[in-house]
Parts: C-alpha cells; structure tokens; sequence
C-alpha cells in the first residue's frame, strides 16, 4: 500500500508539472506569436523603404549618366542624402525567442517548431550582420566623403524647407568625385538587394513560425 500511493503520488506530481509546463509554454507562444506579427509587418515596411531608395539611386545614377554639363546639380545634390546615407535597419522582436531559448523551454515545443525557431534566428542573424557591414561601410566612407563634398549652407536650407539661397551645392568640381558618388551608388544599390532577399528571407521563417504556432495553439 505504501509503494502504491508514493508510486501514484510520484505520478501525480509529474502530471502537474507537464500541466504547468504545458500551460507556460502556450503562455510564452503567445508572446512568440505577437512579436512575429511585429516583425512581419517591419520587413513588409522595410522592403518597400529599400525598393525606393533603389528607385532614387537609379535617379541618381541617370541624372550622372548625363553630359557632365546638362546634369541638374541641385538635384543631384539633393538625391544624395536619401540615396547614400538615409537607412533604416532590421531590429527583430527576439525578446521571448530569448526568453524560451535561456530559460531551457525550448524543449516544451515539439521538434518542427524548434527547428523552425532555429531557422528564424539564422537568418535573422544573417541580415544582422549584412546590416553591420553596410553601416560600417557608410559611417566609416560614405559620410566622410558627404561631409567633404557637400555645401553645409546649401543643405541647411534644403533640410530647413526655406528658399535655397547658396548656388554651390558641392564644394567640390564635379569631374573630381564623379567617379567616387557613381561607384557609391552602384554600392548601396547592391547592398539593398541583397538586403530585400535577406528579409524576404526571414519573413519566410516568420510566416512559417506564425502557421506552427497557429495549428498548434489555436492562436489568433
């Protein structure tokens, strides 16, 4: 009798504990759920931001394949700023993904959807790092570069929306950075190409997360 009821005492005891785990992990899976929704909707804004700023290197560029003497310097000055130093990054919603991962709780999932948070991770890594370098690569050559090239006065008065009073927008010839702008652009224009991919990527880990964590927790 008395190894009967530490046996069923022993069995108990492990069916309350599988129901607590079981109830934190739909408690965290929410959590999870939420910050994809967060995430899907950044990549989605994110994407169309760098399709247009594809869009205005090409202006840019168009504007520079013109005769050095018909091309509109004012534009051109203008299009720098937004087509070579203006980004905006990827700072996914890894908190509760954290949370599981540090917590040991990542066992409670079964082994589709760890896989599938493994992914997310490796590729939300993987733009990460893309980001750095892009950045590092501006801070440390395109805004030098700017920073000589362009007329500050010029600039404030674009920037400030007040009639443009300066008639110098560079402060340099053109036939000495010609090269150097174009060679930037063809740059950023790549970078942004392989960033769209990079989060076209992720998002695709993203939705996959949302449907396993939908079908396995009835979640809305």
């Amino acid at each position: 009798m008395l190894f009967l009821a530490v046996t069923l005492g022993f069995f108990m005891e492990n069916q309350r504990e599988h129901f607590v785990e079981k109830h934190r992990a739909k408690i965290m899976a929410q959590s999870l759920f939420n910050d994809l929704k967060t995430d899907t909707a950044l990549l989605q804004q994110l994407t169309e931001q760098r399709k247009q700023k594809i869009l205005v290197l090409d202006s840019l560029m168009d504007e520079m394949d013109k005769p050095l003497l018909s091309q509109n310097d004012t534009l051109l000055a203008k299009l720098c700023y937004p087509a070579l130093y203006t980004r905006v990054y990827f700072i996914s919603e890894l908190g509760t993904y954290e949370q599981i991962k540090n917590s040991g709780s990542l066992r409670y999932y079964k082994m589709n959807l760890q896989k599938a948070l493994v992914n997310y991770e490796t590729q939300t890594k993987r733009v990460n790092f893309g980001q750095e370098l892009e950045n590092k690569f501006v801070m440390e050559n395109i805004v030098p570069f700017l920073m000589d090239l362009e007329n500050p006065q010029f600039f404030r008065t674009v920037f400030s929306k007040n009639p443009i009073t300066s008639s110098t927008p560079f402060r340099r010839k053109k036939s000495d950075f010609e090269s150097t702008l174009y060679n930037y652009a063809i740059f950023i224009k790549e970078r942004s190409r392989i960033y769209i991919d990079g989060m076209q990527r992720v998002k695709s880990e993203v939705i996959a997360l949302i449907l396993l964590l939908q079908k396995e927790y009835h979640l809305e």
